[in-house]
């Protein structure tokens, strides 16, 4: 019999239990306490049934589904936040790098959302040797424009909440959204969330090398620049010189540069690294990182208005990200 189950129902069957038991045993040593079982898919309305679901909207997701769309597949791609690009967003305008590698076309997928970003002119895009700078409002306009042109059908503020199971294969999610929870189901399931959620939920091993998670940082920008009174180089030794009165704010590395051609500024720095190691899938750690980031970013635009240099004390905070991105 063909029935539809969710994760927790795939793994209490007895013909997964010895596989299963194993499967939810590493999981749970690797993400934590396992959730509590979930209603069954079939208990929740179909929002919609499609070839390809790609689940996550980030650069990854974004590729998965103008690829299979420029296939001829009936693609649906979902995400969390209100819009998709996801850390090339969240990272308020830093380098996105190998975009072109050796200054060569990549893919024609870099392509066209390189071609997109150029038609807005030069305050959404610079290029670079292999890298671009853009500016991230004018990159979520163009995922949208490139999802349009190849016929891929897109929803924002879903949340993959669970993976449905059946024979052994991921055949849909179930997806939280203003309405409860509703499912999605798919011929191919592919999970670019940047957790590995989807092949959690279904019950696949997943392992987290503690030792070795790179630290979280809160993208965030400046206005109100003078160059030709401030360096980059002047703001970094400013929020160092201060760290004394400003305790958060990063011992390690500060990077600063021009956003795309406009004349904002983006801040690049080790964020959490003075926390220690953070497990983006540990919901406390995960909280704890969210709000210290945003204290740090408060301080650091306080040393620069406390500088003696005049020209600092003249610029403003203008924007952070929506979350911490993982470095």
């Amino acid at each position: 019999m063909n029935t539809q189950t969710t994760r927790r129902d795939f793994l209490s069957t007895t013909t997964a239990l010895a596989g299963g038991s194993m499967l939810l045993a590493s999981a749970g040593s690797a993400r934590g306490q396992s959730p509590q079982p979930s209603a069954t898919a079939a208990r929740h309305p179909t929002l919609a049934q499609v070839d390809v679901l790609v689940v996550g909207g980030g650069p990854a997701g974004i590729g998965a589904a103008l690829g299979a769309a420029h296939k001829g597949a009936k693609t649906l791609l979902i995400e969390n936040h209100s819009f998709f690009g996801g850390v090339a967003a969240w990272s308020m305008g830093m380098q996105i790098n190998q975009m072109r590698p050796a200054a060569k076309a990549r893919s024609r997928i870099h392509e066209l959302l390189i071609d997109k970003l150029k038609i807005y002119g030069d305050q959404a895009i610079r290029l670079g040797r292999h890298e671009i700078w853009c500016n991230v409002e004018y990159l979520k306009v163009a995922v949208l424009d490139a999802l349009d042109d190849a016929g891929c059908r897109c929803m924002v503020h879903l949340r993959a909440a669970d993976a449905i199971v059946e024979n052994n294969r991921v055949t849909g999610v179930v997806v939280a959204t203003k309405r409860g929870l509703m499912t999605i189901l798919a011929k191919t399931v592919v999970d670019c969330t940047g957790d590995a959620d989807v092949a959690y939920y279904a019950g696949a091993a997943t392992l987290i090398e503690a030792e070795a998670l790179m630290p979280m940082t809160l993208g965030w920008t400046l206005t109100n620049i003078d160059p030709a009174k401030v360096r980059p180089a002047d703001i970094g030794k400013a929020m160092h010189q201060a760290r004394g009165k400003y305790p958060l704010i990063p011992s390690g590395f500060i990077e600063v540069k021009q956003v795309a051609n406009s004349t904002s500024w983006w801040i690049n720095h080790a964020g959490t690294a003075d926390l220690g190691r953070i497990d983006p899938t540990d919901v406390e750690q995960r909280t704890r990182a969210e709000c210290f980031s945003r204290r740090q970013a408060l301080q650091m635009i306080q040393a620069l208005r406390d500088s003696d240099n005049p020209a600092l004390r003249q610029l403003e905070w203008s924007g952070a990200g929506p979350q911490v991105s993982v470095r």
